[in-house]
């Protein structure tokens, strides 16, 4: 429980530190890799799917052990992962920051 905590938490922290650091700019040229700094779920995602062998949270865990989960589990949490992120950053800026309506 802690360890996914953990994996969710890194995720959050490092997704918000390469969206909001200008060194990153030279790093993401081009585009789709402006665009993808700019999503906060696809940055997430390859957050997490970066971090994975690290933590070794999987989705699916415990309920399947054949080939196909092997494969798919990284992405399926890493997809969870960003979008447990995400709601977590949109909650906690719709509570802490204040809105200004011009």
């Amino acid at each position: 429980m802690l360890n996914a905590f953990l994996y969710i938490a890194t995720t959050i922290v490092v997704t918000l530190y390469i969206q909001s650091n200008k060194v990153f700019e030279y790093v993401f040229v081009g585009k789709y890799l402006k665009e993808l700094r700019e999503c906060p779920k696809c940055l997430g995602f390859w957050v997490a799917l970066a971090f994975y062998p690290i933590f070794q949270q999987g989705v699916l865990q415990g309920y399947y052990s054949n080939d196909l989960a092997v494969i798919t589990d990284p992405f399926l949490t890493a997809l969870y992962v960003s979008v447990m992120s995400n709601y977590l950053i949109a909650g906690f800026r719709t509570q802490h920051i204040p809105t200004i309506i011009k």
